[in-house]
């Protein structure tokens, strides 16, 4: 009896818990899809695309909000992101703090950056991580940061 009593309050939990996770599975590919976007939009330099995409008071790691990153944009990609590029190598993890806040990690590689002098740098691997918040049921980036992985040769 006892051994029927845990297995049905096991298939009772197991049960409440699968909308959930499947909830989550739909939040995962969409963050997913929308950082895929993401990218794709800094590489074809579309900043419509790249502000549809951020949330209205998104901001990046210097404590600079996306709108006002996304009015410098233009003139550093006459310049030194003439031929900027991203790369997702590796996704690390998405975790959800709250149903409606994730954290994306994953590794990148940015390329295509050029000092002041116009000298090609090298590429940089780095740890990418970004904030994602669901508001009015839409995914939207809210914060990113990025730092370069010790070890890779070009930062050095």
């Amino acid at each position: 009896m006892k051994h029927l009593m845990i297995l049905t309050a096991g298939i009772c939990l197991l049960m409440v818990s699968l909308p959930v996770m499947a909830d989550q599975a739909e939040d995962e590919a969409s963050i997913r899809k929308l950082r895929a976007r993401a990218i794709k939009a800094w590489n074809t330099k579309d900043l419509d695309t790249i502000e549809d995409i951020y949330a209205e008071d998104a901001w990046v790691a210097e404590g600079m909000k996306v709108s006002e990153l996304l009015k410098a944009v233009p003139a550093l990609y006459e310049g030194e992101w003439k031929e900027f590029h991203i790369e997702q190598l590796k996704e690390i993890d998405i975790t959800f703090v709250t149903p409606n806040v994730a954290i994306f990690m994953s590794r990148q590689v940015y390329s295509g950056v050029f000092d002041k002098q116009g000298n090609l740098l090298p590429s940089t691997e780095v740890l990418y991580k970004e904030v994602f918040v669901k508001r009015d049921g839409k995914w939207r980036g809210y914060h990113w940061d990025w730092r370069p992985i010790e070890g890779d040769p070009s930062t050095q």
